[in-house]
């Protein structure tokens, strides 16, 4: 299992990742108290798309009184439809009183962790 982070701080947001045969088990944690908030599903649409204009269909599931939704959709959508692979994500990030400006920095780093988690699993496919 591989273990990747993206920012550093309160705003830093980590991930492991599990490959089960073709599928991915990704789990985000980050803040203060890490845990599991949301779950986000997402199954590649097969397309000749270029590989930017790719698509995926998303599940979601989000506990109540949890905000981690748009962290776990962002990543499962994303990966799932670059990699063509099915994805499920886990998102538990807590960070007390965060602010408007302290949200786009988790979803910043979450971006920054999308960009290193395709990378890493495209890494392996060539291994």
């Amino acid at each position: 299992m591989d273990t990747l982070i993206a920012g550093t701080g309160q705003f830093a947001v980590s991930a492991s990742l599990q490959t089960i045969g073709a599928d991915v088990l990704i789990t985000l944690w980050g803040g203060t108290r890490p845990h599991i908030g949301s779950l986000a599903v997402a199954i590649p649409h097969p397309q000749s798309a270029p590989e930017r204009e790719r698509s995926s269909t998303v599940l979601q599931f989000s506990f109540p009184g949890h905000r981690d939704e748009a962290v776990a959709r962002r990543v499962a959508e994303r990966v799932a439809a670059r990699l063509q692979r099915t994805v499920a994500a886990s998102a538990g990030i807590h960070v007390p009183d965060i602010t408007p400006e302290g949200i786009e920095a988790v979803l910043a780093n979450t971006d920054l962790l999308i960009q290193k988690i395709i990378g890493k699993l495209r890494s392996q496919a060539h291994d």
